[in-house]
């Protein structure tokens, strides 16, 4: 075999290996990412808080009276649960039992716009009222402290070191036209961040999700470029260990009553998202906590 054909054989295998190789890699961005085998997706639907194991073995509801006003947030230890009813903020194990009023608001705060966020360890929580952002014990041992004061303000979310909270400024449906800021977990030193919606920090706090216009996207904390990460999701929210991203896409054209949704899973890097099985109605915001999911459907009671 002369030199040129064994220099064309060679140049021919290496081709063919390189062609495989981008296959191979095209394949498996294509394919839907493993899902976790771990924690718990948290959203409310139907007048009921739906725990969904990240997997997809199993999905189960809290069931609240029939006083409550439809939002509902899982904390992050998985152990509780605060919602609202239209007599005020309660607070519930999400294991099932008695439910506990949040003593201690005075009344124009006992019926917030609901946008409630637990601190990461799970002892306060904030909320939207009818001034601004507020921070309290859920227990209501305290009185309210108000954070920052622009009643359009909703949506607080705490970073995982309980440093910062991310909110939204503006009244706008569209996104875009709605704004991002981040402050300290004392209130201090709000700062601009993105135009968007539904913030969510990512577990090292150097990210945030959010909603745009035209998907879900990220953003350091530091400000720049957004990255798309995926088209035409909204309401994202990072897996505790950050490796994963959930999200929410419409099923179908949304009519007069409201949309039709699924949640979807995608790594933070992008690639090919996975969803979830149940179809949810008008659903509201995302969580997502590492404890594991219940094994059975539970209620929690209002007082007579």
């Amino acid at each position: 075999m002369t030199v040129r054909r064994r220099f064309l054989l060679a140049s021919t295998l290496l081709i063919t290996a390189l062609l495989g190789a981008c296959g191979s890699e095209s394949r498996q961005r294509s394919q839907p990412p493993p899902l976790p085998s771990d924690g718990t997706i948290g959203v409310t639907s139907d007048g009921e808080l739906w725990l969904l194991a990240v997997d997809g073995s199993s999905e189960h509801r809290i069931r609240f009276g029939s006083d409550w006003a439809g939002e509902a947030v899982l904390s992050p230890d998985g152990r509780r649960v605060v919602f609202d009813t239209s007599n005020g903020i309660w607070t519930g194990p999400s294991a099932g039992g008695q439910a506990r009023l949040v003593r201690g608001l005075p009344p124009a705060l006992t019926r917030p716009s609901f946008d409630a966020g637990w601190a990461p360890d799970s002892r306060s929580i904030v909320f939207a009222g009818e001034e601004g952002i507020y921070r309290t014990d859920p227990s209501g041992k305290g009185p309210a402290q108000l954070l920052f004061r622009d009643a359009s303000a909703t949506k607080p979310k705490w970073s995982a070191d309980g440093s910062l909270i991310a909110f939204v400024r503006g009244r706008s449906a569209r996104p875009e036209h709605r704004a991002i800021w981040v402050m300290g977990a004392d209130g201090s030193h709000p700062r601009f961040l993105v135009r968007g919606d539904d913030p969510s920090f990512s577990p090292g706090g150097t990210r945030v999700a959010f909603s745009g216009a035209e998907g879900v996207y990220v953003l350091g904390i530091s400000g720049g470029t957004p990255l798309l990460l995926v088209r035409h999701g909204y309401q994202p929210v990072w897996s505790p260990h950050g490796v994963y991203i959930a999200y929410k896409r419409q099923t179908k054209n949304c009519g007069d009553a409201g949309c039709h949704e699924r949640v979807w899973i995608v790594r933070r890097l992008g690639g090919a998202a996975t969803m979830l099985k149940p179809e949810f109605f008008e659903s509201g915001d995302l969580t997502w906590t590492s404890a594991a999911p219940p094994k059975k459907t539970v209620s929690i009671n209002l007082p007579d």
